[in-house]
């Protein structure tokens, strides 16, 4: 497992229920993501850039 993600070999199985069932064992572990997860999206999607950018084409 990564810093800020689960991830599993694709195609394995067994290796993403054993990473399922880690995570059902380890709230801490999926709140930390959750948390990680929301501020990944909330800086990469910020609506004002979106906005912008989306402005700057009609410019173009």
């Amino acid at each position: 497992m990564s810093e800020n993600a689960v991830s599993f070999e694709k195609g394995n199985i067994q290796d993403l229920r054993e990473k399922l069932q880690t995570l059902c064992e380890d709230k801490e572990k999926v709140s930390s993501y959750k948390m990680a997860a929301t501020d990944y999206i909330c800086n990469k999607y910020n609506w004002d850039d979106v906005v912008r950018r989306t402005v700057e084409v009609y410019k173009e």
